[in-house]
């Protein structure tokens, strides 16, 4: 572990109790009054909002209106006055499956095919090529990465990529600045759960059809070079949500923001997948109110439209800041995913921007003080701490896990089932109020509660931007 002398010494003195006017709660109350049963009430509420509305509450759909609308009411209902801002983007909806044949003389063989999010409509037939493959050793992959890639590249032909290093955005841009008339991005094949059907897709439109593989479809093309038929049929809808936010009262100085998503994926309701994270949101609202908490600065909420479709709320709540506005939030915290059924506690890795580092030596105290493991897991980019961290904006965020594959040490840590998804519901109907790990939920909230306000009431712990 890094600096391990160091960091106990540090977290001790970030979690030793600190003097503070009577009436304000410490970061221990509000943590103690932040428990699993009033989350489930908001989880159920999700819950039956998803089954009356067609299974899901999307961005744009009834079920996601009638989830603003409900956290929107529980803000008002707490004493706050929340604010909603809209959020416009353009979604590219699949009207049939995609659908790829490898043909041959007299006939056609159709290839196990996934939709690629905002993928551009066409039916193109011609040859597969493939681009920088690597199918053999570890099949480490930058296939299409680099406009080198496509030297040589007959214009006209399907460019067959294999996942990994890059955006398919960045794959496709090359793809088609190469003169290629349609994209197969086939699985990387470099681990078990990148054997099969890629789920894949874009925050913005693609220039070109393309379609998802598995590594065996890609390898057999790659070697065979066939002439391949590939349909997508598509269209673009422009979506209008809003996102939700809150403050509590004081200044607008060295401010602590803490969001999570609320919408969820067409496929399912989206418990765990951020139901969770709106639940645990909402009660830190509702106990921050009640116990009077008046932050050095001020704990914002953050109820964030349109994650799954590529970030389209934190995006657009970041770019609606002035410079001045930026500067004046003091760090970011997420919350997406705490309670999946196989789960592990994943607690935010970053280095950058400066100040993260001391959040996720935060988290870890507080976990390390009750005796409970955890692991750190890569920010990335893949959910709402994205724009804050481009922004220069302090982050750190709790996760329990989704496609991630148990491991034999995590069992031992965590408990659940070695070889099985963290979270085997992820992105499914199946992700429902039934299949939360209560257990960890509560335990992630609790820490999540803790860190928030302990950073709200001196966010001096962070540095100065």
């Amino acid at each position: 572990m890094r600096r391990a002398a160091v960091t106990i010494v540090a977290a001790a003195a970030l979690l030793a109790p600190a003097a503070a006017h009577a009436a304000q709660p410490t970061p221990e109350q509000v943590m103690r009054a932040v428990t699993v049963q009033d989350m489930d009430r908001h989880l159920l509420a999700l819950q039956r909002i998803a089954d009356s509305n067609g299974g899901n509450r999307t961005a744009g759909s009834p079920g996601e209106r009638a989830s603003v609308a409900y956290v929107v009411g529980q803000l008002r209902r707490f004493g706050y006055r929340p604010r909603l801002q809209e959020v416009r983007f353009e979604r590219t909806v699949v009207v049939q499956p995609a659908t790829v044949q490898r043909l041959f003389a007299g006939g056609a063989v159709s290839l196990p095919t996934a939709d690629i999010a905002n993928a551009a409509p066409g039916d193109v037939t011609a040859t597969a090529v493939p681009v920088d493959v690597n199918l053999v050793g570890d099949r480490a992959s930058t296939s299409g990465c680099e406009p080198e890639d496509f030297a040589g590249f007959p214009a006209g032909a399907i460019a067959l990529l294999q996942r990994g290093t890059c955006t398919i955005d960045q794959k496709t841009d090359n793809a088609a600045a190469a003169g290629a008339a349609a994209v197969l991005l086939f699985n990387q094949g470099d681990t078990p759960d990148r054997e099969g059907l890629p789920e894949l897709g874009s925050p913005e439109p693609l220039r070109l059809p393309a379609a998802g593989l598995t590594f065996a479809s890609g390898v057999d093309l790659a070697l065979t070079r066939p002439t391949v038929h590939v349909v997508v049929s598509t269209r673009v809808d422009q979506v209008v949500t809003h996102n939700v936010l809150a403050q509590t009262p004081g200044g607008t100085k060295r401010v602590i923001t803490v969001g999570g998503h609320l919408d969820s994926v067409p496929e399912g309701p989206g418990i765990n997948d951020d139901g969770t994270g709106v639940a645990f949101l909402l009660e830190l609202a509702r106990q921050a109110k009640r116990l009077n908490l008046r932050p050095a600065g001020a704990l914002r909420f953050g109820f964030w439209a349109a994650e799954e479709d590529g970030l389209h709320g934190s995006n657009t709540y970041v770019a609606s800041l002035t410079e001045a506005q930026r500067a004046d939030i003091a760090a970011y915290l997420n919350f997406d995913m705490l309670g999946s059924p196989n789960g592990t506690r994943y607690v935010y890795d970053a280095n950058q921007p400066a100040g993260s580092t001391r959040i996720e030596h935060l988290f870890q105290a507080w976990f390390r003080a009750r005796g409970l493991a955890t692991r750190p897991t890569e920010a990335g980019d893949r959910s709402d701490h994205a724009a804050f961290a481009a922004a220069g904006i302090p982050i750190g965020g709790l996760f329990t896990g989704a496609e991630e594959i148990k491991t034999e040490a995590e069992r031992r840590d965590f408990g659940g089932v070695v070889g099985v998804a963290t979270d085997p519901n992820y992105h499914t109907a199946r992700d429902r109020f039934s299949n939360v790990d209560q257990r960890l939920l509560g335990q992630m909230a609790r820490a999540g509660a803790f860190v928030a306000t302990r950073l709200a009431l001196h966010p001096g712990l962070l540095p100065r931007r």
